[in-house]
């Protein structure tokens, strides 16, 4: 990970876009607080649902497009235990 030259974020060849990180210049430490407690709020809403959710209890390999068919209003859950890898499209 390396620090943009402002150290507002950082940014990795592994991630597309900015990283927001706690050592980085304002806001970046607020856009990481928000993103944990959004990821909390997520999951403990995720528990909540019995239907629709998948869970996988190891990493993630996702070689291909994944697509979900459905209503505009369905909900999807991904509940992913450890690191996802999604491969860009060739």
């Amino acid at each position: 990970m390396t620090a943009d030259p402002t150290n507002v974020f950082a940014t990795s060849p592994q991630v597309t876009g900015k990283i927001d990180a706690a050592d980085c210049a304002v806001p970046s430490p607020s856009n990481l607080t928000t993103a944990i407690g959004d990821m909390q709020l997520a999951f403990t809403d995720a528990a909540g649902h019995a239907p629709g959710v998948y869970r996988w209890g190891t990493g993630l390999l996702i070689p291909t497009d994944v697509t979900l068919d459905g209503q505009v209003t369905d909900v999807w859950i991904f509940q992913i235990d450890a690191s996802t890898v999604v491969e860009p499209a060739p």
